[in-house]
């Protein structure tokens, strides 16, 4: 079989597992001259309050100085599709969710690579369109492209690709 074929398959059977299983991330991880296929179980926050502001208080109060993993990934899993007509919460989490990527870039990828498929893509969105002018979008490129973890690196490439859309506009 040569090699278009195999990955016209590959690309076929991995779509149709991708809907069968929707709470398996797949992602392919280049290496220094080889590549290899990855499936993690998306493991969900059981305990998240979509859209609720309080989960946010500790960042709004704080000089991000504080905050642990669990903390963000609370915060992170609290941002879902169905904010979207929460203008209150979506304009905090939006401008907040940016001083999250530049302080806890880590933390912050881990969480958004839990979130479902739609509310990834909701957060990828919200990365495209911040609601505030001042952030440095160049700065936090840069920051993010120093993030130097295998199992973050399609959830790295989606951020920034988001962050690159921002920047444009």
């Amino acid at each position: 079989m040569n090699t278009i074929n195999y990955g016209l398959l590959m690309t076929l059977l991995l779509f149709c597992f991708s809907q069968s299983y929707p709470n398996l991330n797949f992602g392919l991880i280049k290496g220094e001259g080889d590549s290899y296929c990855r499936f993690e179980k998306i493991e969900e926050n059981k305990h998240c309050d979509s859209c609720d502001i309080k989960t946010w208080m500790p960042i709004i109060d704080s000089t991000f100085k504080s905050l642990t993993p669990k903390m963000i990934g609370e915060m992170i899993c609290t941002i879902e599709r169905s904010c979207a007509n929460n203008s209150e919460f979506s304009s905090i989490a939006n401008e907040y969710l940016f001083e999250l990527l530049d302080k806890y870039p880590n933390e912050t990828l881990k969480g958004i690579k839990k979130k479902k498929l739609d509310d990834k893509n909701y957060i990828l969105k919200q990365i495209q369109n911040p609601v505030h002018d001042g952030i440095e979008i160049q700065a936090l490129i840069k920051k993010l492209e120093q993030v130097d973890n295998k199992s973050l690196n399609a959830i790295k490439i989606e951020v920034l690709e988001s962050l690159k859309t921002a920047f444009d506009k």
